[in-house]
């Protein structure tokens, strides 16, 4: 089965330096955008923190400047361009009437549930989504794409490439035979390069073998991030900020006696897995592929595990949670018994390096626009 995968991982690493060099000779042109844009991405599939990390560019940008974030709305089951934002134009704007994960995908709706305030933009093709958002929200100054790593038909200003510490890019292959969906190469188009999903024991010598092994340019930031877990809230079934419980689980009185079921259909879930263990003891997890679509046999496999463990409430991500409120099912058996795990990036010692560079890539380029 190995060889199969080599194989097939051959042809594809063809089609992709193909690509890049038609790409590179100018054949297959890129578009560049007006204003600063920024680029979050990998060149492996999935798990490196793409969507909190958006989330902490838009924290730190839109104190001063009107943010939009362009994604592709991965398992969506809408089509083109969709727009989510506060106050859609009236020119036209093609939005379907709720804006739930299943017209912009998960990750968008985590994002808007977050940024209400920030429109959030969703299409496969980026140059066509950046320009929707130009059109429809031209007060906008400067634009996430998230995931856009791989697309050389949009030109970002700023490119920031993600890669969990534990699995650096360059001892991983192509797909199949390994998880890149681009050539290690690639990495010489970021700005800034950022290890990821650090461990909480990481020592000096760690990073120092990151940064031999990753060997970046001179012109190449290199930084570091942590995952930070937050309170455990209450899960609200409401239309609207629905992360925002007030009610949150305490770790102090309840770990010894609390059984949590930790539901997740996330990459890489045994994280996340870990972090509440630490917290109760007791909890059982059921995983589920990245993005998976639940069904009824789903829950049955939940509560197959729910009842044996006597389990007391479900814990999931937010991720997941925007995709629960749309399973009638969950909502009508556990939706009073489900609390949310938030998660965001933690930058440390990092913090003044990373925030320096991109205020003032968006500064430059917003002056001279």
């Amino acid at each position: 089965m190995k060889i199969f995968r080599i194989i097939a991982s051959w042809f594809y690493s063809i089609g992709v330096y193909v690509r890049n060099m038609l790409y590179h000779y100018g054949i297959l042109r890129s578009t560049e955008v007006s204003i600063p844009t920024i680029c979050v991405g990998n060149l492996a599939v999935g798990g490196t923190g793409k969507t909190p990390h958006t989330e902490y560019l838009i924290r730190l940008l839109q104190k001063d400047y009107k943010v939009a974030v362009l994604s592709r709305g991965y398992k969506r089951k809408t089509k083109g361009v969709v727009l989510a934002a506060p106050q859609p134009s009236k020119r036209g704007v093609e939005n379907p009437t709720l804006i739930t994960a299943d017209t912009i995908g998960d990750e968008p709706m985590q994002i808007h549930l977050h940024f209400p305030d920030v429109p959030i933009c969703v299409s496969a093709d980026r140059v066509a989504g950046v320009r929707y958002i130009q059109k429809h929200c031209p007060d906008v100054q400067v634009i996430i794409l998230d995931d856009a790593y791989q697309h050389r038909a949009i030109r970002c200003g700023y490119y920031i490439l993600l890669t969990a510490e534990n699995n650096l890019y360059v001892n991983d292959h192509i797909m199949p035979w390994g998880r890149l969906r681009e050539h290690a190469y690639r990495s010489h188009q970021a700005d800034m390069v950022v290890a990821t999903k650090c461990s909480g024991k990481q020592q000096p010598i760690d990073r120092r073998n990151v940064i031999n092994a990753l060997q970046l340019a001179t012109f190449q930031q290199l930084t570091f991030s942590w995952m930070r877990y937050g309170t455990i809230r209450k899960f609200k079934g409401s239309k609207v900020q629905k992360f925002e419980g007030s009610k949150a689980l305490s770790a102090e009185s309840t770990a010894w006696f609390f059984r949590p079921l930790v539901l997740a259909g996330i990459a890489h879930p045994e994280v996340m897995f870990e972090e509440i263990r630490s917290r109760y003891p007791q909890a059982q997890l059921v995983a589920f592929p990245d993005h998976h679509r639940f069904t009824k046999r789903d829950w049955k496999k939940v509560d197959k595990v729910y009842q044996k463990y006597h389990c007391d409430a479900i814990i999931t991500t937010e991720k997941d949670a925007v995709r629960l409120l749309l399973q009638e099912q969950y909502m009508q058996q556990w939706g009073e018994k489900t609390f949310v795990l938030p998660i965001e990036v933690d930058l440390k010692e990092y913090t003044d390096i990373f925030n320096q560079n991109i205020l003032h890539y968006v500064e430059e380029n917003t002056r001279n626009r």
